[in-house]
């Protein structure tokens, strides 16, 4: 995570499984697995809390967009308007003003329950055991920790150098070993055999390495595509009436791409005035370039 990307679509994402995960009973902590931000573009697509007015309010700021019916694409309508409007703030935010502590806040106020967070940056060449330590310590209250690394899951265990981008399965065993069950990010690349084949050798051996764990997955595609792994520790179990988190109704829509969700989504004929009076003018529409958030 970089405070680059902080607001982004992918943190609405994030922000409405940890809620929906947070109803279920879980007591909540959040290793950011935090990294310096660089000259990247990633964390651009920020536009999507104005989804579905731009037709309606004639937006200056989307001048080919005038002619476009959009709003079988309003979010407001279809997941969960509170999030989407407490997040909103954060994707107009230019990018030098963006603080993890502003995406902070917006998990406070929408999760029903206290959420801790560890938020020590990780850099080339840290001993990634001290910072594991740290991590544990401040988060030892929760029962489910999330972590979200820049770029996933790697299966290596004990590499002598580790990548801050990534967090490793010997890291997440430490907090599995102290009865946490575990939410990670993983970012889909452009690997040679395609993703499906990596997100499932990620699944299988998760599940063989954390004894007893089901290992669910949930896949976002709105923006750029990512999966989050769930491992439930056998006494959490009881807390997941639904075994499958893609058919949650709040959380759905974004299992689907934008193109795909508006063949299926009824038009929303609502108006939600915290759309028309942001904090800060929405950023324009997305590039469509692919990239890491």
């Amino acid at each position: 995570m970089k405070e680059q990307y902080v607001g982004d679509i992918g943190d609405f994402g994030k922000v409405l499984l940890l809620k929906h995960l947070a109803q279920l009973g879980f007591k909540i902590g959040i290793n950011w697995v935090l990294t310096e931000a660089d000259d990247g573009t990633d964390g651009r697509h920020r536009d999507y809390p104005w989804y579905g007015i731009r037709h309606a309010v004639n937006n200056p700021l989307y001048p080919r967009m005038r002619e476009r019916d959009d709003r079988r694409n309003c979010l407001a309508c279809c997941t969960d308007e509170q999030v989407l409007k407490e997040i909103a703030p954060c994707a107009a935010k230019p990018v030098g003003d963006r603080k993890i502590q502003h995406l902070e806040r917006t998990i406070v106020e929408t999760l029903p329950r206290k959420t801790d967070f560890f938020r020590e940056v990780y850099r080339d060449g840290d001993d990634r055991n001290a910072k594991n330590n740290s991590a544990l310590r401040e988060l030892a209250d929760a029962d489910l920790v999330f972590f979200d690394p820049d770029n996933g899951i790697k299966l290596q265990k004990s590499l002598h150098t580790k990548s801050p981008k990534h967090v490793y399965t010997d890291e997440l065993l430490a907090f599995w070993e102290n009865r946490k069950s575990l939410l990670v990010y993983h970012h889909w690349g452009r690997p040679a055999g395609g993703n499906l084949p990596v997100i499932e050798e990620i699944r299988s051996e998760l599940k063989s390495q954390f004894p007893g764990s089901t290992a669910l997955k949930c896949t976002f595609r709105r923006g750029s595509t990512r999966t989050y792994f769930l491992m439930l520790q056998r006494e959490h179990r009881v807390q997941m009436p639904v075994g499958d988190l893609e058919s949650v109704e709040g959380i759905r829509p974004l299992t689907f791409a934008m193109k795909e969700w508006r063949l299926m989504a009824h038009p929303c004929h609502s108006e939600h005035p915290w759309q028309f009076t942001p904090a800060a003018p929405p950023p324009p529409p997305s590039p469509p370039a692919p990239g890491r958030r």
